[in-house]
């Protein structure tokens, strides 16, 4: 059984959707702060500052990704939690978390499959495929959420039973998939990290609900960030390899694109472990500052529109680049304006206050309800078929063309997921068979 204390309630953490909504305005701020729109002898140009060594080791302070999975393991514990109680089932729960990102998802690879198909069938397929694709490079994200949500009854189980067996695997499994990487040199075996570490860090949420870090002696909670940052130093100053070992940087930036984040090196799953930490020194503190109700709202508003946020920053911060350079090439006179380096930024800033929350509306509509019984196997296949269509759309980009097999069936599938997921949820009762 788990050492940790028992569950406290079935109440969300201010904390934890302090770090949600954290995370989720420092990932915009990465994307959209660093970049610069210039003017160079062949034309116009879009790219990212350089950050130099301290930049490098800096980034760290600010990496959060490693949060969202942290928050997305708690938060399932409750969700899990709460099946038990009130003895709904599988069925419900992959129905009910499911359907939650049809919206989102749909509405997105809709909204951009359609001018990019368009694009192609007119004759401009390899600009299609590359703007496409450059909007769909955030989705691994998707990708990985899917996974951890399909496995989360398994692992608080897991949990509940062997505390340590799952992180200790996962743990060791990225380490191995990173000494495999730095070894060959062949970056694209780190792709399995998508599940071991994000499924590492995951877990280590689940173990926080549970009371890792939140009770005990505050020193636990210490010695968890010692030990989280310790293992990321030691890991950036080994050597060794065709890469000759792990990158420096947090997240790719400049002429540094690769970094620990994408794909994801087991150095993340130990920045979990110090963030955690971090979030076991302020457990039990009362933190005025989050108890206020304007906070207060404005962290319930930011997690309301966390996924939309996410899937809909980087388009933003495309659409700024495109007026800073339309500005700047109808009326020269604004070029100094336009490639001054905050314009971009705040540009994109403007743009996401206005597109999310309209987008987000939209969403809403498009999410289906829930009946009064659910099919757990056709939603489990349903979240499969999103799962492996989201892959293709990732990694190939949303035209659909007979020249584009992987990109159409990634377009198709979600479409064809999404439809499964919404009958799933909202089956006749006199036909369901399964909760």
């Amino acid at each position: 059984m788990s050492p940790d204390a028992p569950p406290t309630g079935t109440e969300r953490e201010l904390l934890i959707d302090a770090a949600r909504a954290l995370a989720v305005c420092m990932v915009v701020g990465f994307h959209a702060g660093p970049w610069r729109v210039g003017r160079t002898e062949t034309g116009w140009q879009a790219r990212t500052m350089e950050l130099g060594p301290w930049g490098w080791y800096g980034s760290w302070l600010l990496m959060v990704m490693p949060l969202f999975f942290v928050a997305g393991g708690f938060a399932h514990a409750l969700v899990v939690d709460k099946m038990r109680q009130r003895g709904t089932g599988l069925a419900h729960y992959y129905a009910n978390r499911g359907r939650r990102l049809i919206g989102p998802t749909t509405v997105f690879i809709t909204f951009f499959a359609i001018p990019s198909t368009g694009a192609a069938w007119l004759g401009h397929l390899e600009d299609a495929v590359t703007i496409s694709h450059n909007l769909t490079k955030l989705l691994w994200f998707l990708v990985s959420y899917l996974l951890v949500v399909l496995l989360a009854p398994a692992l608080v189980w897991l949990h509940d039973r062997w505390w340590w067996l799952v992180p200790m695997v996962m743990f060791g499994a990225a380490t191995a998939v990173d000494v495999w990487t730095i070894t060959t040199g062949v970056l694209d075996h780190r792709y399995w990290n998508l599940a071991f570490v994000w499924l590492a860090c995951h877990q280590i949420g689940i173990a926080h609900q549970r009371g890792f870090l939140r009770t005990g002696p505050r020193w636990h909670a210490a010695a968890a960030v010692a030990a989280g940052t310790t293992a990321i130093v030691l890991l950036l100053h080994l050597r060794f390899g065709a890469m000759g070992g792990w990158p420096v940087p947090a997240l790719g930036m400049g002429s540094r694109w690769v970094s620990n984040l994408q794909p994801p090196t087991v150095a993340m799953a130990w920045l979990a472990l110090a963030q955690t930490g971090v979030l076991g020194l302020l457990s039990g503190r009362r933190l005025v500052v989050l108890e206020r109700p304007g906070v207060r709202r404005a962290m319930e508003v930011v997690n309301a529109l966390l996924m939309t946020t996410y899937l809909w920053h980087m388009p933003c911060v495309v659409a700024a680049f495109g007026i800073g350079i339309g500005l700047g090439t109808v009326w020269p006179s604004l070029v100094t304006v336009t490639t001054f380096p905050a314009f971009t930024p705040v540009v994109a800033l403007v743009l996401i206050a206005i597109v999310v929350p309209a987008v987000a509306r939209l969403n809403l509509r498009m999410i289906p309800p829930l009946g009064p019984a659910q099919n757990g196997p056709v939603a489990v296949l349903a979240l499969l078929v999103l799962s492996l269509s989201l892959v293709g759309v990732w990694r190939h980009g949303l035209v659909i063309h007979p020249d584009q097999p992987r990109s159409s069936l990634g377009v198709l599938g979600v479409w064809v997921g999404s439809a499964l997921l919404a009958w799933a949820a909202n089956r006749p009762l006199a036909a369901s068979h399964s909760r």
